[in-house]
């Protein structure tokens, strides 16, 4: 029986509370309904709002992807994940891409309208990391956290964003 208490509370730790409110940073009223399967729907009265609560929500049902990726674009694996030969050899073809160079130096050539989605998209992200460890965002960082040193994720910058969108 303790057990089965641990494993389920290891396990249901970091799954989202959809109950929960994305107020900081929101300036006018949104609203944040799921259907039956869990899709959200988000209703807002500004494209900044929108934004800034589609970021809350992207890190409240997948930060973990959205960080080991932001892990990948950037050269950085290794640091995730630990030293291994493989990410070490991921991050140096990454680099030498210069994904992340590429996503800083395009900032100024986007639009101002652009820019200011993914700073709303990015604000809304770190929201939901404020004051969350880890193993609270995803069941991945306790199974990692088994393997090697986890810490707490960096905040959220709109070029970070910007990195997972980058063409494939």
């Amino acid at each position: 029986v303790l057990g089965a208490t641990v494993v389920t509370i290891v396990l249901r730790r970091p799954l989202p509370d959809h109950s929960d409110t994305a107020e900081t940073g929101v300036g006018s009223e949104v609203r944040i309904e799921r259907d039956a399967q869990g899709v959200p729907h988000i209703y807002a009265d500004t494209d900044a709002d929108l934004f800034f609560a589609q970021g809350y929500v992207h890190a409240q049902d997948r930060f973990f992807e959205m960080d080991y990726r932001r892990h990948v674009t950037s050269g950085r694996l290794a640091e995730l994940v630990g030293g291994a030969e493989e990410a070490i050899a991921a991050d140096t073809v990454i680099r030498t891409l210069g994904w992340r160079h590429v996503a800083e130096q395009e900032w100024d050539m986007i639009s101002r309208e652009s820019q200011s989605y993914l700073t709303s998209y990015a604000a809304g992200v770190n929201s939901y990391l404020e004051g969350r460890e880890p193993s609270q965002l995803a069941f991945e960082y306790t199974v990692l956290g088994l393997q090697v040193s986890v810490t707490d994720p960096e905040p959220w910058t709109p070029t970070r964003v910007r990195l997972l969108h980058l063409p494939d």
